[in-house]
């Protein structure tokens, strides 16, 4: 992920650079939405949502479907070994 990208949080009403922890944040609740077994648009929309109102810059588009995807693909995975 290039650094136009990183996540970023609201600091005396500007954006700055956030550290390690808030850029996992999104990556973690997005998970936890795909574990609930909701909808990928409605998982894009939440983590909008989430992001908007802990004042935290909203990545593209393309950097939010790569994070909902993988969780997916995980979750999948994880699914999967418990069947087999």
């Amino acid at each position: 992920m290039c650094l136009w990208h990183t996540p970023r949080f609201r600091s005396g009403g500007r954006y700055s650079r956030a550290n390690g922890v808030v850029s996992q944040k999104p990556a973690s609740e997005i998970a936890a939405l795909i574990r609930g077994q909701f909808r990928p648009k409605l998982v894009l929309l939440k983590i909008i949502q989430v992001l908007t109102q802990k004042k935290i810059a909203v990545p593209s588009y393309n950097v939010l479907a790569k994070l909902i995807m993988a969780a997916l693909n995980r979750h999948k995975r994880t699914l999967s070994e418990i069947i087999d």
